[in-house]
């Protein structure tokens, strides 16, 4: 019996319309990049699923001797005109670099935002135009649909130590800087821990002369290299995120896809995200890329 990899590429050679090929290949194509990674030389060292009725595949895997490992899945969206678009969520363990992009029918990679609802950003989850945070951001996870056009995307913190790479707000592309960078910040994921919410929130207001000598000594234990005035920039910067995130409309959004306009709409509007204190913020809601200082 063949392997469902071998029927799925022989599949695409066996259409019989032009249109619906077209859309197979498109599926294979935009899933090309983590599929080549793991399969060649008659040796494979991955997988792949498809769902070519509905417009769906599904990748992942890796060459042993690469040391990065893959997963891509993509889903394909037809317009009025019968030509497709293809979403595509890819990562890859090689620096923790995920992105989230598009393909339409003979075209290349564009941008995401190309197929976003119109005027698409953080003000969305938001319903106003928050001021955004210097160094900490948003991203949006896309749940790529097995089947139908709709499609969830949630808005999560970008974890701390990710290189952020912003449209309008929102990060769809990341990657750890290769060093930890400054954006590592192991520093803060300790200090948020040890102690109490008042001695984050007086770091947060530039009150560090406020802070008690047992708290001020955690701080001094985990701060590292990092300066006292650099560590209260931090966590000003954090608090202005926790405060957008406390001020959402919602996070989760539901689109559907416009078939005219060739782009997404917003279909429905999730709740609200759950109350919380800036230290539970700190150590629930964000994630953190490194787990050392």
């Amino acid at each position: 019996m063949m392997k469902k990899e071998t029927i799925a590429l022989l599949f695409l050679g066996m259409a019989t319309f032009a249109s619906a090929q077209t859309m197979k290949e498109g599926l294979f194509n935009a899933v090309k990049g983590c599929y080549d990674s793991w399969s060649g030389e008659g040796k494979e060292y991955g997988s792949i699923s498809y769902d070519i009725p509905n417009g769906y595949v599904k990748t992942s895997g890796g060459w042993p001797t690469c040391g990065c490992g893959c997963k891509e899945e993509a889903a394909a969206f037809k317009n009025a005109n019968g030509k497709y678009t293809y979403v595509v969520s890819s990562f890859w363990d090689c620096n923790d670099y995920g992105k989230v992009f598009a393909k339409r029918d003979g075209v290349d990679e564009v941008n995401v935002l190309a197929i976003m609802p119109k005027d698409f950003g953080l003000e969305s989850f938001a319903g106003y135009k928050p001021e955004v945070p210097s160094r900490f951001s948003f991203q949006v996870k896309f749940t790529i649909p097995r089947e139908g056009t709709v499609m969830p995307v949630t808005l999560n913190v970008l974890p701390i130590g990710a290189i952020p790479k912003e449209e309008n707000g929102l990060t769809y592309e990341t990657a750890m800087y290769p060093d930890g960078g400054m954006l590592s910040m192991g520093h803060i994921k300790f200090i948020s821990e040890k102690v109490d919410d008042n001695t984050l929130l007086l770091l947060a207001s530039g009150k560090s002369k406020d802070i008690s000598a047992e708290e001020m000594a955690i701080i001094e234990k985990y701060r590292g290299g990092v300066t006292l005035a650099s560590l209260c920039l931090d966590f000003m910067d954090l608090k202005l995120l926790y405060d957008i995130y406390m001020s959402l409309d919602c996070t989760e959004i539901d689109l559907g896809w416009n078939r005219m306009e060739s782009r997404f709409e917003i279909k429905s509007k999730g709740t609200k995200p759950t109350k919380c204190s800036f230290k539970e913020f700190l150590t629930k809601v964000v994630q953190y890329a490194y787990q050392s200082c």
